[in-house]
Order: C-alpha cells, then sequence, then structure tokens
C-alpha cells in the first residue's frame, strides 16, 4: 500500500516563480546537456538548441502548448460526439445508448470525459440517467480495453478522425 501524496502549501510570491521554473524545465536538466539548476550562467547556445529539441519532442511538456507548436482545439460537445457515434455504429443514438455494455456508447463516454470537458455526473445525465460511478467504471474499462482490443482501437481512431481530435 502506498502511502498519501503530501502536498505542501507556498506562498506564490515568494517561492511561485522557483516551482514554475522547476516544474517546466525538469525535463531538459539532465546531465547529457551539462546544465543544473546551480548553474548560474545558464546553458550555452549550443545546450539551448539542444534542450528546445528535448522539449518540443518531450510527450509530457506544456512547453509545445506555450510556444505555439500545438493549438488547443475546443471541447467536444455532447450533440457532436453523438452524431460522430451515430455515422460510425450506422444506428441512432437513442439505439445505440440503450446498449448496455456496447463499445459505442462507453467510447461516447470516454469520448466526453476526454475531449469534452464533462464531469462523470453530466456525462451520466447525458447519456440517460446513469450515475457517476457507473460511467466511472465504463470509462475505465473501455479506457483499459483500448489497450488489448485492436478492432476497438480502431473503431476509437476513426472516431477521433471523425471528430478531428
Amino acid at each position: 500500500m502506498q502511502r498519501r501524496f503530501k502536498a505542501v502549501v507556498h506562498d506564490p510570491d515568494e517561492t511561485g516563480w522557483t516551482i514554475h521554473e522547476y516544474i517546466h524545465l525538469n525535463p531538459v536538466r539532465v546531465k547529457r546537456f551539462g546544465a543544473s539548476r546551480s548553474d548560474r550562467e545558464g546553458p550555452s547556445a549550443e545546450q539551448m538548441v539542444e534542450m528546445v529539441k528535448e522539449l518540443t519532442e518531450f510527450r509530457w511538456s506544456s512547453y509545445r502548448s506555450y510556444a505555439g507548436y500545438i493549438s488547443e482545439k475546443p471541447p467536444v460537445d455532447w450533440e457532436r460526439n453523438t452524431v460522430a457515434i451515430e455515422k460510425l455504429w450506422r444506428k441512432p443514438w437513442k439505439e445505440v445508448s440503450r446498449l448496455h455494455g456496447d463499445p459505442g456508447r462507453e467510447l461516447a463516454m470516454l469520448i466526453a470525459q476526454s475531449y469534452g470537458g464533462m464531469s462523470l455526473r453530466e456525462i451520466g445525465e447525458a447519456v440517460g440517467g446513469l450515475q457517476y460511478p457507473a460511467v466511472s467504471d465504463a470509462v475505465r474499462r473501455t479506457s483499459a480495453r483500448l489497450e488489448t482490443d485492436g478492432a476497438l482501437g480502431k473503431k476509437f481512431k476513426r472516431l477521433r478522425k471523425i471528430l478531428k481530435l
């Protein structure tokens, strides 16, 4: 069993920039660049080029968004989500939504949470009165199933293509 995550309250005026700098620059503070937090002169021009390249390619960095390499897409609204499901399943949403355990309904919930910015409660209401724990379980199961089910993965990829995600 793991221990609880420890959070420390800090004063943003005193430590905010230090924490911000640590979080956003940590991916490039590695020995191969010859840079560290204690280096007061800063990196050389060659090191900077390598660091920017690394940040641009680093999946978990916000750098690409801050630097304008990727644009924020507007959230997918529920209507657009269900229209895409209808198109892919070739059935009306009312029919798909009544099929408990159907991948169409499950993928709609996953898209709504991941790309629609909807809460579990909002998704449950949109689907037709599901309680949020049921939505949470469905999203978790579907996410896990996407890792192993190639056919479902292909449908999910096509759904994201239809929605331009």
